[in-house]
């Protein structure tokens, strides 16, 4: 399979008709199309089934509802294709684009290609008059120059060559999965940091410059409506992972535009604000990053109260979903190595309460050992100890721990940690 088209749908039943047909169009015959249906609550859902029912391309998921990351998660997760890319079920395909993408893809070996768009109206008429600078890309060389993706974001990011969307892109599945590219849930603006994690892992950066996706705008949209508290939290988690890469840039250059992302981040917060005291304590930590960027940076990337109260409450919840928050409950943990160390880092830092007893387990060890003054015991335990839940505290070796404890642990036992926490590793919480 040469190409996975992942679509996530949702209350797009107006719209969901043209975006279909402009993909199903291509003139790509290897190709599947995942329609991811996010719990839709109008008539989207029976539109998929009619146009699935009609094209053996098209193969819809019905994941419970949890937000554009996490339908594109699963779209990408589902992926056969040896190119993914995203479509947003608003927008649509100009003619013959994913042919051109896919054949200069592999001609220069890429393992990102970007191609430009255009804005069009509710109508569905293009609108080549309205400023689609931040929506074009352009080679800055001869045309099929091929680029190490996060030089040429060093380079020309303030040059409007950078688009900052999932969409409009090719992107190998191996690059997703190799470097873990999957979507921050449960915040606005979630292609602010992935973009920059894709450029970041991309080798091998190719652009097409032909204007081959159609970018729907919407006064409803996320974009063009008054900030919330949501907005803010969805900024400043965006604003940590920026935050976290910069103590690893490579270059001094690196390191200069990753602060400028920061400092772009805090800007919107510091001009969205409405309440008077939070909008002077933000510009005054703002004034200060000249003077000490760090402690400065460190201050705000604590948050407002507001944020820390979202944070306490997703903590709290998390501890809900794995069983931790029962008396007298056990609970089993197994993979104690960054994961659990951050998570055990957040329950402190914000207070949260953890009334279950804990039982950490490793899978590669024979006889109990302590380690960073916890003790750990072998899987072969398990069974003694009766752990009312198993919690998998490992991001990339999930797959292989349930392996592992189908001896010990009874399958509806055994649940995974959330992948937010990988978005903590370091040790940038105050």
């Amino acid at each position: 399979m040469k190409l996975s088209v992942i679509m996530p749908v949702y209350n797009v039943e107006k719209f969901l008709p043209d975006c279909l047909d402009s993909v199903l169009s291509q003139d790509l015959p290897d190709m599947e199309v995942l329609c991811v249906d996010d719990e839709t609550p109008d008539n989207s859902l029976r539109i998929l089934e009619e146009y699935a029912a009609r094209d053996p391309r098209i193969r819809i998921l019905r994941p419970p509802h949890g937000g554009l990351s996490r339908a594109r998660n699963r779209g990408t997760k589902e992926a056969k294709g040896e190119y993914i890319t995203y479509v947003d079920s608003d927008d649509m395909l100009a003619p013959g684009i994913l042919k051109k993408a896919v054949e200069k893809a592999d001609r220069l070996q890429a393992d990102v290609l970007v191609f430009s768009a255009v804005r069009m109206g509710e109508d569905g008429g293009l609108l080549r008059d309205s400023g689609d600078i931040d929506l074009r890309v352009s080679d800055p060389g001869t045309g099929d120059g091929v680029y190490r993706g996060i030089t040429f974001w060093v380079d020309h990011f303030s040059e409007n060559r950078i688009r900052i969307s999932a969409w409009g892109m090719l992107l190998r599945t191996e690059l997703f999965r190799k470097h873990d590219l999957r979507f921050v849930p449960d915040i606005y603006f979630e292609d602010n940091d992935w973009i920059f994690r894709v450029y970041r892992a991309a080798e091998r950066l190719a652009i097409l410059p032909d204007a081959g996706y159609y970018y729907r705008m919407q006064p409803g949209s996320i974009t063009h409506v008054t900030p919330t508290d949501k907005h803010f939290y969805s900024m400043l988690m965006i604003g940590r992972i920026y935050y976290s890469f910069l103590r690893d840039a490579r270059t001094e250059e690196e390191r200069r535009m990753l602060r400028d992302l920061v400092f772009v981040k805090l800007q919107w917060i510091v001009q969205s604000l409405s309440d008077a005291d939070r909008r002077e304590k933000f510009c005054r930590i703002y004034d200060e990053m000249e003077d000490d960027e760090d402690t400065a940076l460190r201050y705000l990337l604590k948050g407002p109260e507001s944020v820390r109260e979202e944070m306490t409450a997703w903590i709290t919840e998390q501890v809900r979903l794995m069983g931790m928050d029962r008396p007298g409950a056990v609970c089993g943990v197994v993979g104690t190595g960054m994961n659990w160390k951050t998570f055990r880092r957040l329950i402190r830092e914000y207070d949260i309460s953890v009334p279950a007893k804990l039982l950490l387990f490793d899978t590669l060890i024979a006889e109990p050992q302590e380690r960073d003054g916890e003790t750990l015991l072998p899987l072969s335990e398990m069974p003694a100890a009766d752990p009312d839940t198993v919690v998998i505290f490992s991001t990339k070796y999930a797959r292989e721990i349930r392996e592992k404890l189908r001896p010990y642990a009874a399958e509806e036992k055994v649940c995974e940690a959330p992948d937010e926490l990988r978005f903590f590793f370091r040790d940038y919480i105050p």
